[in-house]
């Protein structure tokens, strides 16, 4: 028998997870100095943005890394999602909710991963972290939470 409390608790952080994630990287502000903002996708000054493109040879590591890495854990996440509502559909509640818990596990884990790795590579810049970014390593934090409370709630 599943625990309701626990799998309600899991189901309201995932989607606090999922709105910082989406804060994240929907936003322009990983970094900021001044008038200079930038995120995985754009760089701004002021309010004109130049995207860096898809092209992995020209577009700086520093910036490929973090960014695959945060749409691999958007993979983990969406297929832990798919993987619940069937369980939620089906007579294979228990199996299908702990596997969707340790899919947001992973999804989390991947995106404390590309937060670090931004880290990582701008550490030594004069530029600060911007809120966008902040929102990255909340989301990856409450991910792992939300996995670790459906998994404990399917018991």
């Amino acid at each position: 028998m599943a625990n309701k409390p626990l799998m309600i608790s899991g189901f309201i952080v995932w989607v606090v997870a999922t709105g910082m994630f989406l804060a994240s990287l929907l936003t322009k502000y990983w970094k900021t100095f001044g008038t200079i903002h930038f995120n995985l996708f754009d760089a701004c000054v002021g309010a004109l943005c130049t995207p860096y493109g898809w092209d992995p040879t020209t577009t700086q590591r520093s910036i490929i890394v973090p960014r695959y890495l945060m749409l691999v854990a958007a993979f983990f996440v969406l297929l832990g999602l798919v993987i619940g509502m069937i369980g939620l559909c089906t007579r294979r509640n228990k199996c299908c909710m702990v596997t969707e818990g340790v899919l947001t596990i992973v999804g989390g884990i991947t995106v404390l991963t590309a937060c670090a790795a931004f880290t990582a590579f701008f550490v030594n810049n004069h530029m600060s972290f911007g809120y966008s970014f902040y929102f990255g390593w909340v989301a990856g934090a409450a991910y792992i939470v939300a996995g670790a409370l459906h998994c404990a709630g399917s018991a």
